[in-house]
């Protein structure tokens, strides 16, 4: 009996194929068997991706305007923490490395998530209305506001806690049909023995 918490191995295979599997899976592949499987989960997972493009895109925008424009070492200053932020976001959402929501535990909140991506959508807006790359920048901050706004809204409705009780009964589906499978092949393979060493 496998300790709580952990699936029971497919029957007939290796353990060295299992843990060569195991070593495979990416935090971007994480759950995505499970996800794949259901509407909802699969929408949520595409959101958390979108919202980590955003969070790269946070990135890229900050630093072009750091490094193509003459700004206050104020300006500056804001700029750099809005790359930072940036990155934590897209971190979140990726959920690499795998300890990072340790020490950022807020940003798996998802209330919390939205008022701190929101507050990264106004960092990035441009303030100088004569700079010709205002209009990405104001692009940016109003998808990324919008984002968080909606990461907001989820929060409010509790929609994370939905999303996981889901996943987490999906994930006892699938491993209570692995474990039928497997003992169907076992008493398969037990009858074919019998068959086999039978003198008629």
């Amino acid at each position: 009996m496998p300790p709580r918490g952990e699936s029971l191995p497919l029957y007939g295979a290796a353990a060295e194929d299992l843990a060569a599997e195991d070593d495979d899976r990416s935090p971007f592949r994480e759950d995505d068997d499970v996800e794949a499987s259901d509407a909802c989960l699969w929408t949520l997972r595409g959101f958390s991706t979108v919202t980590a493009f955003a969070g790269l895109l946070v990135v890229v925008v900050n630093a072009i305007e750091i490094y193509e424009f003459q700004e206050t070492p104020q300006i500056y200053a804001i700029r750099a923490y809005a790359i930072v932020f940036g990155c934590m976001i897209l971190m979140a959402e990726v959920n690499w490395p795998r300890l990072f929501l340790e020490y950022f535990r807020f940003l798996d909140v998802w209330a919390i998530k939205g008022l701190f991506i929101l507050f990264v959508a106004v960092l990035t807006i441009d303030t100088k209305v004569s700079n010709d790359y205002g209009t990405l920048q104001l692009a940016t901050a109003l998808a990324v506001g919008l984002l968080g706004f909606i990461y907001l809204c989820l929060g409010l409705m509790c929609v994370k806690s939905c999303r996981d009780m889901r996943k987490a009964t999906l994930s006892k589906e699938r491993e209570r049909r692995a474990a039928e499978a497997a003992k169907a092949r076992a008493r398969s393979d037990a009858a074919f023995a019998t068959e086999s060493d039978d003198p008629r």
